[in-house]
């Protein structure tokens, strides 16, 4: 089905382009630093340790992070210092200065 693949290949171009954001100065073997659990594209994104769904991507994108908003977000977000904190959310915060 066309649709399916054109969803594939767009979540491989916004992974790979997140990782390329994120990691602007490494050469980066994608294949073999990053993968998909489960084999799933479009699902959850293991890389360096950290583990994203596709929509923490397509956020990222959206409210326009960059790398160190990321790493801030994602901090407080593994570690439940600020339950069901999304980005839109601490894109907010950090506007109003309570981040």
């Amino acid at each position: 089905m066309k649709q399916l693949e054109n969803y594939y290949k767009a979540c491989e171009d916004l992974k790979k382009e997140f990782l390329k954001n994120l990691y602007p100065d490494a050469d980066l073997d994608y294949a073999g630093n990053t993968y998909w659990i489960g084999d799933e594209i479009g699902g959850v994104l293991s890389f360096n340790d950290c583990f994203v769904h596709m929509e923490h991507i397509a956020d990222y994108f959206q409210y326009k992070l960059t790398p160190d908003d990321f790493f801030v977000w994602w901090d407080d977000y593994i570690d439940e210092r600020t339950p069901n904190l999304n980005m839109k959310t601490f894109k907010k915060l950090q506007n109003s200065g309570r981040i």
